[in-house]
């Protein structure tokens, strides 16, 4: 979630992402992310990786929450 939140924040201080639109990205993210075992530093490492990347394709998605800053 936090991966999540990180990314739109940024999509959104580049004017990307309206403010409003923060939430459902998140959400999104988090109804589609799968997570795993995170018994190691590198299983870590590649969830962050794997939420950050859904994240970026949500926001770069035609439509949905890309409406850009208003």
């Amino acid at each position: 979630m936090n991966n999540a939140d990180e990314e739109a924040v940024a999509a959104f201080l580049d004017k990307r992402l309206n403010f409003g639109d923060i939430p459902a990205v998140i959400d999104t993210v988090m109804n589609s992310f799968k997570g795993g075992d995170m018994a190691d530093l590198s299983s870590v490492l590649a969830a962050d990786a794997e939420a950050r990347a859904c994240t970026r394709q949500i926001i770069a998605a035609p439509g949905a929450a890309r409406q850009g800053a208003r």
